[in-house]
């Protein structure tokens, strides 16, 4: 069985909400989606926190409202930018 080119995963609205969008737009031209296509495709893709912000989004009458109000509720909060900056190890081949 071929290996699937499509990345787009279910999101759960706690990693970067930039990648979901940029894998769900290529995904909807792979899958030739029109805008109708993309609204009533794009919660297929969502869970957890996601979901629910994407539930409260609204007006989502166009996929650009819905993807906005996407990206403004799931945009990581600074505590959280903060901790992944902390926790980040750098790799043997960077430099300070």
């Amino acid at each position: 069985m071929a290996k699937s080119s499509n990345k787009c995963g279910k999101y759960d609205g706690m990693e970067d909400v930039d990648i979901l969008i940029q894998e769900f737009r290529i995904t909807s031209i792979y899958q030739k989606w029109d805008a109708t296509a993309q609204l009533t495709n794009l919660p297929i893709f969502l869970r957890n926190k996601a979901e629910r912000v994407y539930d409260a989004v609204d007006p989502k009458t166009t996929i650009e409202e819905a993807l906005k109000g996407l990206r403004t509720g799931c945009k990581p909060s600074i505590e959280t930018l903060l901790m992944t900056y902390y926790k980040r190890r750098l790799q043997p081949d960077e430099l300070i």
